[in-house]
């Protein structure tokens, strides 16, 4: 029996052939939808930030939404995963005083048939220009900030990540430990706050 010295390469070739068949799909379908923005927006959220004098310098936020529908999404060709992204939006920060107010719109998106929902504004806190906390705030959450504060204890390090949390988890792990880096930070409702 005599082996053909090119059957090594004709298979070579066939499974680069395989290979670029799989990756090379048409990789403009795979885009996750991207949100209408509703010119027409009315409905307001918003919360008041008062951070521990001393450990907060600035905040930055964005409205994270994310689609409820995902049937509308495209499928990955291979694992059939829908494609989706967490839209970021901005939202609104004003400072007043040592307080920061953080607004975003509801229904700053347009209804399609993504039907696309506010997952929650993500607030992130800063001093000299450095992270040093952050949270994200559910609708839900926001609307019970009239009869429920939340207060939560944030731990910066050079270590690691930041680490924050509510007052009350706090409690149980090892922030229950005192450090002169820990702050607190209270969210409460902002009353009477228009665009």
């Amino acid at each position: 029996m005599t082996r053909r010295p090119y059957s090594w390469m004709g298979l070579s070739i066939l499974i680069g052939l395989l290979i670029t068949a799989c990756s090379s799909s048409d990789n403009t379908a795979l885009v996750s939808p991207t949100p209408v923005i509703n010119a027409q927006a009315r409905q307001l959220l918003s919360f008041e930030v008062n951070p521990q004098p001393g450990f907060v310098d600035d905040v930055e936020a964005s409205a994270d939404w994310v689609i409820t529908d995902h049937s509308c999404a495209p499928k990955h060709p291979i694992s059939g995963v829908p494609i989706e992204n967490t839209a970021h939006l901005a939202a609104r920060v004003e400072r007043s005083g040592a307080s920061y107010v953080v607004s975003t719109l509801t229904d700053q998106v347009e209804g399609d048939r993504c039907h696309w929902s506010l997952a929650l504004v993500d607030v992130r806190f800063f001093n000299g220009g450095r992270l040093v906390g952050g949270a994200g705030i559910t609708p839900d959450a926001v609307q019970q900030l009239p009869v429920k504060p939340v207060t939560i204890v944030c731990q910066p390090s050079s270590l690691a990540p930041v680490d924050c949390m509510s007052l009350e988890a706090a409690r149980n792990t090892f922030f229950k430990h005192p450090d002169v880096n820990r702050f607190q930070i209270t969210i409460k409702d902002s009353q009477h706050y228009h665009l």
